[in-house]
């Protein structure tokens, strides 16, 4: 079984210098080796005061990598939104996403993403769970067009 835990936090601008668009690659980095490390796989969103992540892998995995996150001066006002074991894993074989959902206007996101571009600490569960199915279903797409495009 597969662990997934889907969780919120907001951005806490004082730890970040209030700017995250300089460090953002460097996060990304540390994030897809700690994953990559632990045997997990998921994705971030992030909007202009919040992220959301998922975390997929083995239950003590994701327990200790959420527990790191507890940690982290970066974010306050962490919270598990939703806790699922299921059977298969949304990003199998990809340690981390990144989506940015700053810039985008609302008019040019599924509806899907629009809870988590508003930057709401009212995400519920069935939000998330829609907002990082789509993703995932987004990301098959593109590797699948991209593996056939070079045939």
């Amino acid at each position: 079984m597969t662990t997934q835990m889907f969780l919120a936090a907001r951005l806490h601008w004082p730890a970040l210098h209030y700017s995250i668009d300089d460090k953002l690659e460097a996060i990304r980095a540390q994030l897809q080796q700690a994953y990559s490390e632990l045997d997990l796989t998921g994705a971030c969103f992030l909007a202009d005061e919040m992220v959301y992540m998922l975390l997929e892998g083995p239950f003590g995995h994701v327990q200790h990598l959420f527990g790191h996150a507890l940690g982290d001066k970066r974010i306050s006002q962490l919270r598990v939104v939703a806790r699922e074991d299921k059977a298969f894993r949304l990003f199998a074989h990809q340690p981390l996403q990144l989506c940015d959902l700053r810039e985008s206007a609302r008019c040019n996101l599924a509806p899907s993403y629009w809870p988590l571009a508003e930057s709401s600490t009212n995400v519920h569960g069935d939000d998330l769970k829609e907002a990082f199915t789509l993703l995932s279903l987004q990301m098959e797409q593109f590797l699948f067009t991209e593996r056939h495009a070079l045939i």
